[in-house]
Protein backbone atom coordinates (compact mmCIF):
# COMPACT_ATOMS: atom_id res chain seq x y z
CA UNK A 1 0.00 0.00 0.00
CA UNK A 2 0.88 3.53 -0.46
CA UNK A 3 2.17 5.61 2.37
CA UNK A 4 0.97 8.88 3.30
CA UNK A 5 3.43 11.12 1.67
CA UNK A 6 2.89 8.82 -1.36
CA UNK A 7 -0.93 9.69 -1.43
CA UNK A 8 -0.38 13.16 -1.15
CA UNK A 9 2.07 13.34 -3.77
CA UNK A 10 -0.21 11.76 -6.13
CA UNK A 11 -3.13 13.36 -4.80
CA UNK A 12 -0.88 16.62 -6.21
CA UNK A 13 -0.24 15.41 -9.39
CA UNK A 14 -3.59 14.64 -10.27
CA UNK A 15 -4.53 18.66 -9.01
CA UNK A 16 -1.97 19.56 -11.48
CA UNK A 17 -2.54 17.70 -14.12
CA UNK A 18 -6.45 18.77 -13.78
CA UNK A 19 -5.32 22.12 -13.54
CA UNK A 20 -6.75 22.89 -10.29
CA UNK A 21 -3.47 23.97 -9.18
CA UNK A 22 -0.61 26.21 -10.97
CA UNK A 23 1.78 24.74 -8.45
CA UNK A 24 2.55 22.00 -7.20
CA UNK A 25 1.60 21.76 -3.36
CA UNK A 26 3.69 18.42 -2.08
CA UNK A 27 6.93 19.71 -4.16
CA UNK A 28 8.79 20.42 -0.65
CA UNK A 29 7.71 16.90 0.99
CA UNK A 30 10.23 14.89 1.38
CA UNK A 31 9.51 11.63 0.30
CA UNK A 32 11.12 8.22 0.70
CA UNK A 33 13.30 6.87 -1.96
CA UNK A 34 11.62 5.76 -4.92
CA UNK A 35 12.78 2.61 -5.65
CA UNK A 36 10.69 2.03 -8.72
CA UNK A 37 10.07 -1.65 -10.26
CA UNK A 38 11.48 -0.90 -13.75
CA UNK A 39 9.72 -3.57 -14.85
CA UNK A 40 6.07 -2.61 -14.09
CA UNK A 41 4.62 -1.74 -17.64
CA UNK A 42 2.87 1.80 -17.38
CA UNK A 43 1.59 1.85 -21.17
CA UNK A 44 -0.17 -0.07 -23.73
CA UNK A 45 2.24 -1.59 -26.66
CA UNK A 46 1.44 -1.24 -30.36
CA UNK A 47 -1.02 -3.96 -30.70
CA UNK A 48 -2.61 -3.44 -27.24
CA UNK A 49 -3.18 0.19 -28.44
CA UNK A 50 -4.48 -0.88 -32.13
CA UNK A 51 -6.93 -3.34 -29.65
CA UNK A 52 -8.01 -0.95 -27.63
CA UNK A 53 -8.98 1.70 -30.25
CA UNK A 54 -10.83 -0.89 -32.58
CA UNK A 55 -12.88 -1.75 -29.86
CA UNK A 56 -13.55 2.28 -29.31
CA UNK A 57 -14.21 2.33 -32.69
CA UNK A 58 -16.71 -0.56 -32.86
CA UNK A 59 -18.17 1.17 -29.25
CA UNK A 60 -18.95 4.60 -30.66
CA UNK A 61 -17.21 7.90 -32.25
CA UNK A 62 -17.39 9.88 -29.22
CA UNK A 63 -15.13 6.69 -26.97
CA UNK A 64 -12.93 6.40 -30.93
CA UNK A 65 -12.26 10.20 -30.67
CA UNK A 66 -11.33 10.08 -26.87
CA UNK A 67 -8.81 7.30 -27.10
CA UNK A 68 -7.25 8.15 -30.36
CA UNK A 69 -6.99 12.05 -29.28
CA UNK A 70 -4.85 10.89 -26.15
CA UNK A 71 -2.94 7.99 -27.66
CA UNK A 72 -1.72 9.65 -30.65
CA UNK A 73 -1.09 12.92 -29.54
CA UNK A 74 -0.48 12.64 -25.84
CA UNK A 75 -3.09 15.37 -24.56
CA UNK A 76 -4.16 14.84 -20.86
CA UNK A 77 -7.96 13.90 -20.44
CA UNK A 78 -8.49 17.22 -18.71
CA UNK A 79 -7.56 19.11 -21.60
CA UNK A 80 -9.14 16.51 -24.02
CA UNK A 81 -12.61 16.63 -21.91
CA UNK A 82 -11.61 20.92 -22.35
CA UNK A 83 -11.97 20.46 -26.06
CA UNK A 84 -14.62 22.85 -27.90
CA UNK A 85 -15.47 22.12 -32.15
CA UNK A 86 -14.01 25.38 -33.03
CA UNK A 87 -10.80 24.32 -30.78
CA UNK A 88 -9.88 21.52 -33.56
CA UNK A 89 -11.18 23.21 -36.49
CA UNK A 90 -7.89 25.77 -36.97
CA UNK A 91 -4.95 25.19 -39.38
CA UNK A 92 -1.42 26.77 -38.77
CA UNK A 93 1.64 25.98 -40.87
CA UNK A 94 -0.57 23.69 -43.33
CA UNK A 95 -1.52 21.57 -40.29
CA UNK A 96 -5.13 21.05 -38.67
CA UNK A 97 -4.65 21.73 -35.31
CA UNK A 98 -6.18 21.50 -31.70
CA UNK A 99 -5.86 24.53 -29.72
CA UNK A 100 -6.29 24.40 -25.59
CA UNK A 101 -5.25 25.88 -22.82
CA UNK A 102 -2.29 23.42 -20.97
CA UNK A 103 -1.31 22.86 -17.66
CA UNK A 104 0.00 25.84 -16.45
CA UNK A 105 -2.32 28.52 -18.36
CA UNK A 106 -0.35 28.41 -21.20
CA UNK A 107 -1.67 27.81 -24.96
CA UNK A 108 -0.64 24.52 -26.78
CA UNK A 109 -1.01 23.87 -30.04
CA UNK A 110 -0.73 20.25 -31.38
CA UNK A 111 -1.43 18.97 -34.78
CA UNK A 112 -3.64 16.42 -36.44
CA UNK A 113 -2.65 13.24 -37.91
CA UNK A 114 -4.96 12.09 -40.30
CA UNK A 115 -6.39 9.07 -38.19
CA UNK A 116 -6.95 11.62 -35.35
CA UNK A 117 -8.43 14.22 -38.24
CA UNK A 118 -11.37 11.28 -39.33
CA UNK A 119 -11.85 10.94 -35.72
CA UNK A 120 -12.60 14.15 -34.82
CA UNK A 121 -14.55 14.69 -37.87
CA UNK A 122 -17.20 12.35 -37.31
CA UNK A 123 -17.57 12.77 -33.62
CA UNK A 124 -18.46 16.36 -34.77
CA UNK A 125 -21.17 14.99 -37.32
CA UNK A 126 -22.16 18.72 -38.95
CA UNK A 127 -22.19 20.65 -35.31
CA UNK A 128 -20.45 24.44 -35.55
CA UNK A 129 -20.15 24.63 -31.82
CA UNK A 130 -20.25 23.33 -28.18
CA UNK A 131 -17.78 20.90 -26.49
CA UNK A 132 -16.09 18.22 -28.93
CA UNK A 133 -16.79 15.15 -26.73
CA UNK A 134 -20.32 14.52 -25.05
CA UNK A 135 -22.03 11.97 -23.00
CA UNK A 136 -25.09 10.41 -23.45
CA UNK A 137 -27.33 12.79 -22.04
CA UNK A 138 -25.72 15.38 -24.40
CA UNK A 139 -23.27 17.37 -21.59
CA UNK A 140 -19.60 17.78 -21.74
CA UNK A 141 -17.58 14.63 -20.90
CA UNK A 142 -16.06 14.73 -17.84
CA UNK A 143 -12.69 12.89 -16.69
CA UNK A 144 -14.98 10.50 -14.76
CA UNK A 145 -16.89 9.87 -17.74
CA UNK A 146 -13.56 9.54 -19.72
CA UNK A 147 -12.31 7.26 -17.06
CA UNK A 148 -15.35 4.67 -17.52
CA UNK A 149 -15.05 4.60 -21.41
CA UNK A 150 -11.24 3.77 -21.36
CA UNK A 151 -11.72 0.90 -18.39
CA UNK A 152 -14.38 -0.07 -20.55
CA UNK A 153 -13.42 -0.32 -24.02
CA UNK A 154 -10.31 -1.47 -22.61
CA UNK A 155 -11.89 -4.87 -20.70
CA UNK A 156 -13.44 -5.63 -23.57
CA UNK A 157 -9.73 -5.60 -26.08
CA UNK A 158 -8.65 -8.17 -23.22
CA UNK A 159 -6.26 -5.97 -21.71
CA UNK A 160 -5.59 -6.90 -17.94
CA UNK A 161 -3.65 -4.30 -16.82
CA UNK A 162 -5.16 -1.21 -15.21
CA UNK A 163 -5.90 1.54 -17.94
CA UNK A 164 -7.03 5.07 -17.22
CA UNK A 165 -6.77 7.83 -19.48
CA UNK A 166 -3.61 8.90 -18.31
CA UNK A 167 -1.88 5.35 -19.44
CA UNK A 168 -3.15 6.88 -23.02
CA UNK A 169 -0.41 9.84 -23.02
CA UNK A 170 2.13 7.01 -21.06
CA UNK A 171 1.51 5.10 -24.48
CA UNK A 172 1.72 7.78 -26.87
CA UNK A 173 5.17 9.02 -25.35
CA UNK A 174 6.44 5.08 -24.71
CA UNK A 175 5.50 4.10 -28.28
CA UNK A 176 6.83 7.44 -29.93
CA UNK A 177 9.81 6.56 -28.02
CA UNK A 178 9.68 2.43 -29.88
CA UNK A 179 8.91 3.85 -33.02
CA UNK A 180 12.75 5.91 -33.13
CA UNK A 181 11.24 9.21 -32.43
CA UNK A 182 14.61 11.21 -31.32
CA UNK A 183 14.27 11.82 -27.26
CA UNK A 184 13.94 15.26 -27.52
CA UNK A 185 11.16 15.35 -29.98
CA UNK A 186 9.22 13.16 -27.59
CA UNK A 187 9.69 15.46 -25.08
CA UNK A 188 8.23 18.44 -27.25
CA UNK A 189 5.40 16.56 -27.98
CA UNK A 190 4.67 15.64 -24.45
CA UNK A 191 5.02 19.04 -23.82
CA UNK A 192 7.43 18.68 -20.62
CA UNK A 193 9.26 21.41 -19.45
CA UNK A 194 12.25 18.69 -18.65
CA UNK A 195 13.66 16.12 -20.84
CA UNK A 196 14.50 13.68 -17.13
CA UNK A 197 10.88 13.72 -17.24
CA UNK A 198 10.84 12.26 -20.62
CA UNK A 199 13.16 9.56 -19.56
CA UNK A 200 12.69 9.46 -16.34
CA UNK A 201 8.87 8.10 -15.95
CA UNK A 202 7.63 7.57 -19.81
CA UNK A 203 10.96 5.71 -20.47
CA UNK A 204 10.40 3.60 -17.28
CA UNK A 205 8.87 -0.31 -18.09
CA UNK A 206 9.37 0.05 -21.74
CA UNK A 207 11.08 -3.56 -21.58
CA UNK A 208 11.67 -3.14 -25.05
CA UNK A 209 14.47 -5.35 -25.94
CA UNK A 210 14.64 -5.30 -29.62
CA UNK A 211 16.42 -1.54 -29.44
CA UNK A 212 18.49 -2.35 -26.65
CA UNK A 213 22.07 -0.37 -27.09
CA UNK A 214 23.86 -3.25 -26.64
CA UNK A 215 22.75 -5.03 -30.42
CA UNK A 216 23.83 -1.67 -32.12
CA UNK A 217 26.83 -1.71 -30.11
CA UNK A 218 27.73 -5.43 -30.54
CA UNK A 219 27.31 -4.65 -34.56
CA UNK A 220 29.83 -1.48 -34.17
CA UNK A 221 32.12 -3.48 -32.19
CA UNK A 222 32.27 -6.77 -34.21
CA UNK A 223 33.17 -9.97 -32.28
CA UNK A 224 36.39 -11.89 -32.23
CA UNK A 225 35.15 -15.36 -32.95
Amino acid sequence: CQCPQDLVAAQAVRALDDDLVTKNPARLLKLPKDKRDTNTKVHLDRNELQAVCRQAYNSSPVDYALVVIMGYTGLRVSEVCSLDIPDVLGYSRGHRVMTFTQKGGAQAIVPQPAVVMRAIDAVIDGRTDGPLLLRRDGSRMVRQSAAKVCTRVAKHAGITMRVTPHTFRHSMIVNAIDAGVPLREVQIAARHADISTTIGIYDRGRRNLDTHAAHTLAAYLGAVA
